[in-house]
């Protein structure tokens, strides 16, 4: 079936200037060095001869604390900046969607940790029903085990993942019953890749950083997202978010070991329309309380050309609705904040009402 030709350019990121500090280099980031392990929380998948273990980065969250104990921590000033696009925009209602994001504090310290944060997208843009029942969402959590006790001999779990789902069928073809499902099901959900840095410093001033491993250098991660389960009441669906360690990092050289990490989560989604009219779904986003430990997503960006299936309108629709555009003709998007200082802020952004019709 022939794609539809994009009706408009891609509409450009929108992001609010909230600081000088949001152009150049991050004062956050200044302060960290180079590579570091893609964890984002205590508990992770591994690989060693082939069995599934569980590790716990406890050691590394006691040594990160330990370079900062006893010293003065400075007034915090956080700053939490995003960015939307939406592109790719046809006449069939199609769009793919780009979100970036960036996290820091002013004084070059680590932010303080985030106890909530949700994004709320803008009212209209809603996941049709038949891509919500439950026989169409992506367990993740199986699917990593699945994809890391069949992968390739002499493939890694990140080389296994990123060659996902081109790969699907050899790995489906090792399966059966029920977990050879769920991968099909899962190559039908995949929604797209993203690359974050990781900031897991604790709180405290900003601290030297030796070139070799640090735990408290950036942590380069690379991930997947999956239209999944939710894992929450009230939620109608999850963004499963399957992250691994970035080889490409200097670390992959001095600690190999590290590699064997991985981090699973799930981004719930909450229909949640507010009472100015403004927003529909919310979206869960990963704090502390998730992770297990403190950390900010220095930087993300992630990027989705959504998913296709058959509904009451064909056998390959698409899978979400358009935003409505208000009078306006800018499209909201609100990300709200809450630390566990107590502090709690709110970003919007507007992009321009993407043209769906011909």
């Amino acid at each position: 079936m022939p794609q539809s030709t994009p009706t408009t350019a891609p509409t450009p990121i929108a992001a609010p200037t909230l600081t000088p500090a949001s152009l150049g280099e991050r004062p956050g980031l200044a302060a960290l060095g180079a590579g570091a392990p893609a964890t984002l929380g205590p508990v992770t998948w591994g690989e060693r001869g082939g069995v599934v273990v569980l590790r716990r980065l406890l050691a590394g969250v006691v040594v990160a604390a330990a370079l900062t104990a006893g010293a003065g921590v400075a007034s915090a000033e956080p700053v939490q900046q995003f960015g939307i696009q939406l592109k790719d925009v046809t006449a069939d209602g199609r769009y793919s969607v780009v979100y970036t994001s960036n996290a820091f504090d002013t004084t070059g310290d680590a932010p303080p940790a985030l106890s909530d944060a949700s994004l709320r997208l803008a009212a209209g843009m809603a996941i049709k029903k038949e891509f919500l029942t439950p026989g169409r969402l992506c367990d993740t959590q199986q699917f990593a085990r699945n994809l890391l006790l069949k992968r390739p001999k002499g493939t890694t779990y990140a080389q296994a993942f990123d060659a996902f789902p081109k790969t699907a069928g050899r790995l489906e073809r090792q399966l059966s019953g029920p977990a050879r499902t769920m991968v099909s099901t899962c190559r039908s959900t995949f929604l797209g890749r993203g690359t974050a840095v990781i900031d897991a410093r604790q709180g405290g001033p900003a601290t030297t950083i030796p070139k070799e491993f640090s735990p408290t250098a950036p942590v380069p991660v690379k991930f997947s997202v999956f239209l999944g389960k939710p894992t929450v009441k009230g939620a109608i669906a999850g963004i499963g978010v399957l992250a691994h360690y970035d080889k490409s990092s200097p670390l992959a050289v001095n600690e190999p070991w590290y590699t064997v990490l991985q981090r699973i989560f799930t981004l719930n989604v909450f229909n949640d329309p507010t009472p100015d009219g403004l927003y529909g779904y919310r979206i869960s986003l990963p704090t502390e309380r998730a992770a297990g430990f403190r950390f900010s997503i220095a930087e993300l960006r992630v990027e989705s050309s959504g998913l296709v299936g058959k509904t009451a309108h064909g056998p390959r629709d698409f899978w979400a609705t358009p935003p409505r555009c208000p009078a306006s003709g800018q499209v909201p998007f609100r990300a709200d904040y809450r630390y566990v200082t107590g502090l709690a802020t709110s970003t919007v952004v507007q992009v321009p009402c993407p043209r769906f019709q011909p």
